[in-house]
């Protein structure tokens, strides 16, 4: 069986081509051709040069494909317009349907995010039933990508078809192969650290490789249509940084930054970005940082079979990586 990969460069979509290639799975990836394939060195797999926003280099990538695992993504926080994500998050995800239906591909698997769904408390958490909620509604990036997985799902629906669309929706990721980093620049940031500033909220986590394997174990088990959060444990970031803690065995000072200032920091960064100064930290992400996102991952590992690697694990094996490919050190 052939598998076509977008946005294998990044953390999961590294730990989705290994997890494929495991299973012995046949692996096509398509990439720009300014990208950095170091985490993709000495593997066995089909690498096409194109990108995701040319709806002819989707198509021919497709050819011969059996299914196709649509990671890419723009996850760029200082937008200030929708439009500015369209290309990537919204228009590749038509072209990604049209080549499927062009080549006769039997399952897209769309990855969307956790966000798009309504979350809840550590004792109630969000499921996939849950409607969106602020401040994620006012996130343009989730927008994006909400509006990605609308476009799946309708195509699920759409009939006659020959293709099955499912949709997965991962937490926050934690683990090894973040090259840029992504969403480890949260262990970046707090790795042996002297002083660090903690928000009042949390948000859910998982090890990427969990995720991997979800979508792996999609490819048999999803269902057209249906959507899977893909998550683990909820924690406080005050919890988690203990975490990293624990993994580096450095132990930092901890400041709690209260609700009120959090939030008047970041309608102050907006202001600047209205005139023309851009930041990833704004009013809607200080929001986001106030509140405990916390999700159910009951659905994934039910129909999934996804497993629960603790997060302490995920954190040692993200602290691994950086440290032997340089991008944190031990001092």
């Amino acid at each position: 069986m052939v598998v076509l990969v977008t946005g294998a460069t990044g953390l999961l979509g590294a730990n989705v081509v290994r997890a494929l290639l495991a299973l012995n799975y046949q692996v096509k990836v398509l990439v720009r051709k300014s990208s950095n394939l170091t985490v993709l060195d000495e593997l066995n797999l089909s690498i096409m040069i194109g990108d995701v926003t040319a709806v002819d280099d989707v198509v021919d990538a497709a050819q011969g494909c059996d299914v196709i695992i649509h990671i890419a993504a723009d996850t760029t926080q200082y937008y200030t317009r929708l439009t500015e994500y369209a290309q990537v998050n919204i228009e590749s995800v038509k072209y990604i349907i049209r080549a499927a239906a062009r080549r006769n591909v039997g399952k897209v698997i769309y990855v969307s995010s956790a966000a798009v769904f309504g979350y809840g408390s550590k004792e109630q958490p969000g499921t996939e039933a849950d409607t969106i909620k602020p401040p994620f509604c006012e996130s343009l990036y989730v927008q994006s990508k909400l509006a990605g997985q609308q476009l799946i799902l309708s195509a699920a629906k759409a009939l006659p078809s020959q293709t099955d669309y499912i949709v997965v929706n991962p937490s926050f990721m934690i683990g090894g192969y973040d090259s840029k980093p992504s969403s480890g620049k949260i262990i970046k940031m707090s790795y042996r650290k002297r002083l660090l500033l903690v928000p009042p909220g949390g948000k859910n986590f998982i090890h990427v490789k969990d995720v991997a394997t979800g979508i792996c174990n999609a490819i048999e088990k999803g269902k057209n249509g249906q959507c899977y959060l893909l998550t683990n444990e909820n924690l406080s970031y005050s919890d988690f940084f203990k975490l990293v803690e624990d993994s580096s065995g450095y132990k930092s000072f901890h400041l709690h930054i209260p609700a009120s200032v959090l939030k008047l920091c970041g309608f102050v960064f907006t202001l600047f970005s209205k005139m023309g100064i851009r930041s990833s930290f704004n009013r809607i992400n200080s929001n986001i940082l106030c509140v405990g996102n916390y999700y159910s991952n009951k659905k994934a590992v039910m129909n999934l079979k996804m497993p629960l690697t603790p997060i302490k694990l995920a954190v040692g094996d993200a602290i691994s990586w950086f440290t032997q490919n340089a991008v944190v050190n031990q001092r």
